[in-house]
Order: structure tokens, then C-alpha cells, then sequence
């Protein structure tokens, strides 16, 4: 309960600065895609368009931390999983994990990593971010807790702060 009274207060204070609405049906269909068809590209969409209505100045200090918040806002507004951010699953800690809430019967559960590339490090830091990424996600893959999920899918989300792209992994 006040994991929904936090991320209701961040997307609260996203509509309030940035005047916008977040539509929360949208994001709902979202996650229903995400959750029976393992399409995460209307979720990357709505990550997109909160994205959008940071100015350059945001950027500046902008890091992993600050993307994540917006993800778990974002993943929050829905019930379908439990979402769980930096669990420590043998001493490691995926950045989002998005499990199976009975009784919703979901065909898939995530596992995300989060990297963030500063534009100024252009195509060569996002690529040394994505390969930093993909070894991650197949570190967290061989461990027994996360092996043992069943219906796991694993992602490397890679923003600079404007585009998102989604790596499978």
C-alpha cells in the first residue's frame, strides 16, 4: 500500500510539472501487452512521452537512478505484477523484476536492466552501455532464483534520455 501511495505521489508531481496527464487506462493496456503478448513497445512509449518533457538542463544530472523512477511510476499505476526494484537475489540486484501476482494469471514475467548513456557520449557510450547491460542481464540469467522463474523474459532498457530501445536478452 504505500509503495502505490509513493509512485501515486511521483505521477502526481510528473502531471503537475511537466502539465500533462498520465493517462492511467493507457498505461494499463501497457502492461496488459507487456504481461499476454511480451510486447513491450506500448510501454516504451509511455516511457517515451514522460521522457519528452524533460529539458536539456534535466539531462545535465540525469542518471540510471532518475530513468528507474520514472519506470516504476510508470509500472506501478497497474496491478498486474508485483514490481520489485533492486531485489537481492544472491547478492546481485536486477534493477526491476515484474512477477506474477496471483490470482492475475500473466503468460510472462520481467526481468529489466536499466542503463543510461549521456548524449554527449554518443553511439560509442551507448554501445559500451549496451554491452555492459547484456552481460548483466545474462550474469542475473544463471542465477538459480532467476533461472527458476517461470515465463521469464529479460530486457536491457538503454536511454539516453530521449530515445529508449529495448534489447531482449
Amino acid at each position: 500500500m504505500i509503495q502505490k501511495l509513493y509512485y501515486g505521489y511521483f505521477r502526481a508531481e510528473i502531471e503537475q510539472r511537466a502539465q500533462i496527464r498520465v493517462e492511467k487506462h493507457t498505461l494499463e493496456n501497457a502492461v496488459a501487452e507487456l504481461a499476454l503478448h511480451n510486447n513491450i513497445k506500448p510501454l516504451l512509449e509511455e516511457i517515451r512521452k514522460v521522457l519528452a518533457l524533460f529539458s536539456n538542463r534535466d539531462f545535465m544530472r540525469m542518471d540510471e537512478k532518475h530513468i528507474k523512477a520514472v519506470l516504476l511510476t510508470l509500472l506501478n499505476q497497474s496491478d498486474v505484477y508485483f514490481v520489485r526494484s533492486e531485489a537481492e537475489i544472491n547478492n546481485r540486484y536486477p534493477d526491476i523484476l515484474l512477477l506474477e501476482r496471483q490470482p492475475i494469471e500473466v503468460r510472462y514475467q520481467f526481468l529489466f536492466e536499466l542503463k543510461f548513456s549521456k548524449k554527449k557520449e554518443g553511439e560509442k557510450g551507448m554501445a559500451a552501455k549496451r554491452a555492459e547491460g547484456i552481460a548483466q542481464v545474462r550474469e542475473y540469467q544463471g542465477l538459480a532464483d532467476i533461472r527458476c522463474l517461470p515465463k521469464l523474459q529479460s530486457y536491457l532498457l538503454l536511454t539516453d534520455g530521449t530515445e529508449i530501445e529495448a534489447v531482449a536478452v
